[in-house]
């Protein structure tokens, strides 16, 4: 069976409806046309949606013609509870067809339709927004490499206001980390946390210096 298809929507909610062209053969033409009038109904509508959530069931260890009853614990938003809610729906659905009740039918068809949109929403894309989402907003405290933390110390010993040469004089005892201050040359050589080697100038020191000045100024924000 071949069914003709066009895409429909944009971005996340993008999908593939029945669509006629003039191209199509004549038996393409018609699985469409028959595709398209089997969706019309109810029972054509769920035939996909109820499938799906069986073998999901299934694959879980769960009875499928038992919605609801869960052997084992899941977890709340789960593609296995939402099975479970899916078919459980579903029966609601028929006996309120059954029973030409049109509200009850209604809001059960809503609920589906919600169920399987939150569904596919949560395992096709969550797991990226999530990724985006914090490539978004960066980290939520701040990352000091090691000469950061050097400095904050020194503010901590030799208090806020302490000139450069001071802060240059406690970061030398500090050999773990900076192992050569060139006077001459105006730099100071030191690693970083995974061990590579660095070169800072004392003109990016006083720079980083008054940085990390303002930072320790505010002890309300993380450091």
């Amino acid at each position: 069976m071949a069914v003709g298809t066009n895409l429909r929507g944009t971005g996340i909610i993008q999908e593939l409806v029945p669509a006629l062209s003039g191209d199509m053969s004549a038996a393409d033409f018609r699985d469409t046309l028959k595709y398209a009038a089997a969706g019309g109904s109810f029972e054509g509508w769920t035939r996909d949606v109820e499938a799906r959530a069986r073998k999901i069931l299934a694959d879980a260890g769960h009875d499928p013609q038992r919605p609801g009853f869960m052997p084992t614990p899941v977890a709340d938003g789960s593609p296995v509870a939402v099975a479970h809610e899916i078919l459980r729906w579903i029966r609601i659905a028929r006996a309120a067809i059954a029973k030409q009740d049109a509200q009850t039918a209604a809001h059960a068809g809503v609920q589906i339709g919600w169920l399987v949109r939150e569904h596919d929403l949560k395992v096709d894309w969550e797991k990226p927004a999530l990724r985006g989402q914090a490539f978004i907003e960066g980290p939520r405290a701040e990352r000091r490499d090691a000469l950061a933390r050097l400095i904050d110390d020194a503010f901590r010993k030799l208090g806020h206001d302490a000139i450069f040469k001071a802060i240059l004089d406690h970061l030398r005892t500090k050999t773990a980390v900076v192992h050569e201050v060139d006077d001459q040359e105006g730099a100071i050589y030191w690693k970083t946390r995974d061990g590579r080697e660095r070169e800072t100038s004392f003109k990016s020191l006083r720079n980083r210096i008054a940085e990390r000045r303002k930072r320790v100024n505010q002890p309300d924000k993380p450091k």
